[in-house]
């Protein structure tokens, strides 16, 4: 998202507005342009068909309309069966993000969405394409044969069929069911209520597709009106998901093992794998793991929460469906917290394999690019936002070792670093909000570091904490005043002091209690009028500032 933001000046504020309404309607032009092309494609290949069997009049006057529109979402179908498998090819979605290759603006980052949108059209013209083969076989069991003759089908009868016998005996009526109830199956499965609380009941069988590949390419085989032409649509596409297939197979087998697993408050694990020379990524991506200890066969995306200057790669996983609290039972089964130290090399170890697959482009991959970024993470949705803050952190600290006394972008006090050295980036809004409270501690230690080492006011830091104001809570700042907090209050208040490693000293350092930092944690939600209207303040007219979020759903 491009944001462009203008100063404060009255006189300017309705120039800002429509540049403002501007930035929003060309992200939507172009995804609207690209919806409009998809659409008209899906129209142009149906109408192409309809018109064919409505101009040969042989087929027409025996099964009239019925053809045409059998045809037509044959066609649908086809097309659709030839874009769903490009929206799962990541390393060509990834490699388009690269380098700056995705000059026609495909939106790369909704590919799951379009996917989606794909198989809702298949399976409507599934649904329309047999219901109008239903009709197509009840006209030719009422006709006579010489009228079946007539039509000159590519494989005629040699008596009047019936509309089970077409069904249920012949490739097309066989194969056309199977691949109905494949997509129902897979649809079904797939949605948001099961694929969130019960992962594997949408994994196994969205696997169908590998069945329903098989029979597409053998559903027209036999056909009565024309040749059987699938092949063509679809031989391209499989392809470029076989050798899809073969690379992510290939660095399924680099050695990425647990090297080090630390166990964080609200069921939060930080696993740290090791790294292989060959695993190069971009601060933002993300990565695949599969755990054969939990399953074999199922893999689950998590952000790399390291940058690429770090010796080891870093994830967080957050306990919050089956897959994940099944992998953080195995790795920590006494359910220890804190740092559970580095793996032991000698057999024996009792920590489970894990297997990596990636990395993988994200949106986020494409912040370093801008001069000024707001970074928005919600709850474990800060993770991607983690990679490129330590990115950041870690040109601050090798502009400092190099010592360079220039000017210019990310850099500290003296020792700034040239704008070439540093991507330019001059100014980080970085917002968290949460509702737990223990969620901060996640990167408190990467957040103080930025804290102590930004001397230049670079990062601006907003942490916001949702969870309902207690008035027994002494550390939320919405409560009872001071003086009312009892005795037992205090030494919960303690104990969050204790964990963000500031014992009783929290006032006399200066920094919150919650998160022990020196940015004040807001009990409340986000005000994004105020916080976007800060930063609209902040920077002159036509600055260019780049917005990234990332969490769950409200």
């Amino acid at each position: 998202i491009i944001i462009i933001v203008s100063p404060p000046q009255p006189l300017l504020h309705l120039v800002t507005t429509i540049m403002l309404q501007w930035s929003k309607r060309r992200n939507r032009v172009v995804l609207a342009i690209f919806l409009t092309v998809y659409a008209l494609a899906n129209i142009a290949v149906f109408v192409e068909r309809f018109i064919y069997y409505y101009n040969e009049k042989r087929v027409f006057n025996l099964l009239g309309y019925a053809a045409c529109f059998s045809r037509g979402f044959a066609s649908i179908i086809k097309l659709n069966t030839a874009l769903i498998l490009l929206t799962v090819c990541k390393n060509v979605l990834t490699w388009i993000r690269s380098a700056g290759r995705n000059w026609l603006r495909l939106p790369v980052d909704m590919n799951i969405h379009f996917h989606r949108l794909l198989a809702i059209v298949m399976l409507l013209a599934a649904l329309g394409h047999t219901a109008a083969h239903f009709v197509n076989f009840s006209r030719l069991s009422s006709a006579t044969l010489d009228e079946i003759r007539r039509a000159s089908f590519r494989n005629s009868p040699s008596s009047v069929p019936t509309i089970a016998s077409l069904t249920f005996t012949t490739i097309p009526g066989i194969t056309g069911l199977i691949m109905l109830i494949i997509l129902i199956i897979m649809f079904v499965t797939a949605q948001k209520k099961i694929r969130k609380k019960h992962f594997e009941r949408f994994f196994y069988p969205h696997h169908l597709y590998l069945l329903f590949f098989g029979i597409i390419c053998w559903h027209g085989v036999g056909g009565l009106l024309e040749k059987p032409s699938i092949v063509y649509w679809v031989c391209g596409p499989i392809l470029l998901f076989m050798v899809e297939k073969i690379l992510r197979f290939r660095r399924k087998r680099q050695d990425m093992s647990v090297v080090r697993l630390i166990q964080h408050k609200s069921n939060v694990l930080e696993l740290h794998l090791r790294k292989p020379d060959t695993f190069k990524y971009k601060p933002g991506q993300y990565l695949f793991i599969n755990c054969p200890a939990v399953s074999r066969s199922e893999w689950h995306p998590f952000s790399i929460t390291s940058c690429p200057a770090d010796p080891v790669v870093t994830i967080h996983i957050h306990g919050v469906g089956d897959w994940t609290r099944k992998l953080i039972t195995k790795m920590n089964p006494n359910h220890a917290m804190g740092d559970l130290g580095e793996r032991q090399q000698e057999a024996g170890s009792s920590w489970p394999d894990i297997n990596c697959d990636g990395p993988f482009g994200s949106a986020s991959q494409e912040a370093i690019k801008f001069e000024y970024l707001l970074l928005v993470g919600a709850c474990i949705g800060v993770t991607p936002m983690a990679s490129v803050l330590k990115h950041i952190l870690s040109l601050m600290e090798a502009n400092r070792r190099l010592g360079i006394e220039e000017g210019g972008g990310v850099g500290g006090g003296d020792q700034a670093a040239p704008r070439e050295k540093t991507l330019g980036i001059t100014k980080v809004y970085f917002v968290w909000s949460c509702r737990d409270k223990n969620a901060f501690h996640w990167f408190r230690s990467l957040l103080v570091e930025i804290e102590r080492l930004d001397v230049d006011n670079i990062f601006n830091i907003e942490i916001y904490l949702t969870e309902p104001s207690s008035a027994k809570d002494p550390t939320n700042c919405t409560a009872a005043p001071c003086g009312n907090v009892q005795q037992e209050d205090e030494h919960d208040a303690n104990n969050d002091n204790v964990e963000a490693g500031l014992g009783d000293d929290a006032d006399a350092q200066n920094v919150d209690p919650v998160t022990g930092l020196k940015a004040v944690t807001v009990h409340s939600r986000p005000d994004w009028s105020n916080i976007l209207g800060r930063i609209s303040s902040a920077h002159p007219l036509g600055s260019r500032v780049g917005v990234f979020f990332c969490g769950p759903p409200p």
